[in-house]
């Protein structure tokens, strides 16, 4: 597993514990970090050397 896709999970799932949270703006951050999350798993590129 690479690092970036740890921190991408990592990330979603800081986003998904602040969906359950009480706070005012919650929903804000926690859309923002599910969204950086799944940015930084989806744009990683493995280098291939032939």
């Amino acid at each position: 597993m690479d690092n970036k896709f740890v921190l991408g999970l990592c990330i979603i799932g800081f986003g998904i514990l602040l969906l359950f949270s009480r706070a005012d703006y919650s929903i804000w951050f926690s859309a923002i970090a599910v969204g950086i999350g799944s940015g930084i798993i989806i744009t990683k590129k493995d280098k291939k050397e032939d």
